[in-house]
């Protein structure tokens, strides 16, 4: 993937996956297209790239705001793991499971709160 602009930071999912397809070679496309390629494998690489880049460990931030008032989800890798999963399953042809995974990571967040 070549380098995101770091002043350009997205305010939603679309701008974010929009960003994002708009730097992917056709390598990347290829790489996500692998049947045996899984969003997970980005995790530490390009989810962390994203992480940083766009704040999203900062509460205050737009994007942040954004997952918050749209999911109800604030953890920077919580918001990462969506974004790269609707990309891989934009570039498939397979519908978003943003939906689910939010109230996947909601039910976690909360289990962990109340031990």
């Amino acid at each position: 993937m070549n380098v995101l602009n770091k002043d350009n930071i997205p305010l939603t999912l679309e701008d974010a996956l929009s960003l994002i397809k708009n730097v992917l070679t056709s390598k990347d496309i290829d790489e996500i297209k692998n049947p045996n390629f899984s969003p997970d494998q980005l995790h530490f690489g390009t989810g962390m790239y994203l992480r940083n880049t766009w704040k999203l460990w900062e509460s205050k931030t737009p994007l942040v705001k954004w997952f918050k008032e749209t999911y109800n989800i604030d953890h920077a890798d919580d918001i990462s793991s969506i974004i790269l999963d609707c990309l891989h399953k934009d570039i498939v042809g397979e519908p978003r499971r943003d939906t689910i995974m939010a109230k996947e990571f909601i039910k976690h967040w909360n289990n962990k709160t109340r031990k």
